[in-house]
């Protein structure tokens, strides 16, 4: 009997705790994504910029265009419906407003380290 039993635990534990670490995962990307949208939306440029990969700064330019790209874009609300986690890249996906607009977004996320990067961007109108 104890030895099912520890069995039982040993099968519980090889599926309850790499889930906890997906959990952990999607959370932390969702997070980032939720971070980064709002450092749009509040014009928190320095916030978002510091959000973004290096290649996405490389293909800006500048924070100045940056500044440009992003002053435009402080989305009046948004949410996230959906987040997907593949090893070190989640997707997420959902809609924003802005003055009336709706907009389908999209943003790539690349883990480095710790840490969740933006890596990409769609903003659509809808």
């Amino acid at each position: 009997m104890k030895k099912r039993f520890l069995f039982v635990l040993l099968a519980l534990s090889l599926f309850i705790l790499p889930a906890c670490g997906l959990t952990q995962s999607l959370g932390s990307a969702s997070d980032t994504g939720k971070e980064f949208m709002t450092a749009l939306k509040n014009g928190d440029h320095q916030a978002s910029w510091n959000l973004c990969t290096s290649d996405i700064q490389d293909e800006i330019g500048s924070y100045e265009n940056w500044v440009d790209f992003a002053s435009i874009r402080n989305f009046d609300d948004f949410s996230f419906n959906s987040t997907n986690v593949e090893n070190d890249k989640a997707t997420l996906e959902g809609e924003a407003t802005l003055d009336g607009d709706t907009y389908k977004i999209v943003l790539i996320l690349y883990k480095s380290g710790d840490a969740w990067k933006v890596a990409g961007l769609d903003f659509s109108l809808k």
